[in-house]
């Protein structure tokens, strides 16, 4: 770059926009010399008689020269423009720190640059998306709690001191084509859980192949943080026992696992099912077919005050896990009876909500179940129907005046919103006079049907 142009580059300002203004004002026009000659004016004809050899190469050495002068212009030219490029990036660089100055500043001013940390921080926490599924839940940098670590300064040092933002997440391994990008993806996991400082951790995981033992390697510094578990293994996964092990805190799991490999994994996660910890309170299973006969729920049945379990093939099983609880006070299951049963009498005294899903129709699998069971602290009976509502069985009707519960709703669920006519409503006003009867679209009945 020429001396002036270097010069023009590192001393800038509206002085010596002016005068390049002046400049191009004085040189608007290049004057373009007149290049015509007499040879030029007849250019096929024979010249040798009236000019000789000498007098045309003088004009070729005229012409030459002033070629080599417009270059010499044309490259200090662009010399000049290249400079002032540069200067323009120059200054729209120094445009945009001015303007985002500007609006550092502007935010000084603002009301919400002077909230209280505090407050700031329960903003946050309703900034945070809700998913209808937990494993929807992947860190991305267009949800909160990252999104708002990019807005500036103050707000990225808030939310990533907020411990309570972190503790929510789903871990899932995607297919990844280099070990590399396997670690970082890990990594990434590994500081998001490390910003939640010890709280309680609400855990969604996504297993799929040899994910299980990766899973625990990642999760093992925070088992002591793991309240709240939720798995979904996929059809290939190895060893699904491992992430149910060692988990000294749980409160709440739940396991679920494809339609096609149900039956695979029972058998691995019943035994781990019997290791649970006393600490646990709510427990989620849905198998295709989930057998407990032969499994018990160990330290934590006692424990466990909401169970939810599908599909049980026997009505022996739904006394057999009201057996294995005591103390449940909530209890869901999904069942699929070809045959009635007979039972012994069995009555459990804490349960208030018991809600039956059906994959059969209600009067050929419940009427064993309904003779055989008292539940006297009943408050919420939830039965599964298809389309219509029926007139009440004889069982049902027989299993609440056994019971002597102190029913207050009576709830009918179907995949879409089930339909009850006038004369089947006054029929269960009448034998129910103060229980509230409510039809219900079940949306996530499919997870279990």
């Amino acid at each position: 770059m020429p001396q002036a142009v270097k010069g023009i580059t590192q001393v800038f300002g509206l002085d010596t926009i002016n005068a390049l203004q002046t400049i191009l004002a004085r040189s608007e026009q290049v004057t373009i010399p007149d290049l015509e000659t007499s040879c030029s004016r007849f250019p096929n004809t024979d010249q040798s008689v009236t000019h000789n050899d000498q007098s045309i190469h003088a004009i070729i050495s005229e012409r030459q020269q002033q070629l080599d002068a417009v270059l010499h212009e044309i490259s200090g030219l662009q010399s000049v423009m290249d400079g002032i490029k540069n200067i323009h990036r120059q200054l729209l660089k120094k445009k945009d720190r001015i303007r985002h100055s500007m609006i550092l500043h502007k935010g000084l001013t603002s009301r919400l640059w002077r909230l209280p940390t505090e407050v700031l921080s329960q903003i946050f926490h309703h900034c945070l998306p809700d998913h209808c599924f937990p494993e929807s839940n992947r860190p991305s940098a267009l949800e909160a709690p990252v999104l708002l670590t990019g807005v500036c300064r103050r707000w990225r040092e808030v939310a990533v001191n907020t411990s309570s933002l972190w503790c929510n997440v789903s871990v899932g391994f995607d297919n990844l084509r280099y070990y590399y990008l396997e670690e970082l993806q890990a990594s990434r996991y590994d500081v998001w859980l490390k910003r939640s400082r010890g709280h309680p951790l609400s855990l969604s995981l996504v297993c799929e192949a040899d994910d299980a033992a990766r899973l625990q390697s990642l999760l093992q510094p925070y088992i002591n943080q793991i309240s709240s578990l939720s798995i979904i293994f996929h059809e290939d996964v190895v060893e699904p026992e491992l992430l149910l092990d060692d988990l000294p805190v749980l409160q709440e799991l739940t396991i679920r696992t494809l339609k096609e490999n149900r039956s695979r994994h029972s058998p691995s996660i019943g035994k781990s099912l019997s290791r649970l910890p006393a600490t646990l309170r709510s427990l989620k299973v849905v198998e295709w077919y989930f057998n407990t006969t032969q499994t018990s729920f160990g330290p934590a049945g006692s424990h466990l005050t909401n169970l939810d379990v599908a599909t049980l093939l026997h009505q022996s099983t739904v006394i057999h896990l009201l057996q294995l609880c005591p103390n449940l006070s909530s209890f869901k299951f999904c069942g699929q009876f070809d045959t009635n049963e007979t039972l012994d009498s069995f009555t459990h005294t804490k349960i208030q909500t018991f809600r039956v899903l059906a994959r059969c129709d209600a009067s050929s699998y419940l009427s064993g179940l309904f003779n055989a069971l008292s539940l006297p602290n009943l408050r919420v009976l939830e039965n599964y129907c298809s389309g219509s509502v029926r007139y009440p069985d004889e069982e049902l009707k027989a299993f609440l005046a056994r019971s002597k519960c102190p029913l207050e709703r009576l709830i009918f669920s179907s995949r879409g919103k089930p339909t009850m006519t006038d004369e089947v409503r006054a029929k269960y006003i009448d034998i129910f006079p103060s229980v509230e009867i409510s039809l219900v679209e079940d949306l996530f009945a499919f997870l279990y049907l």
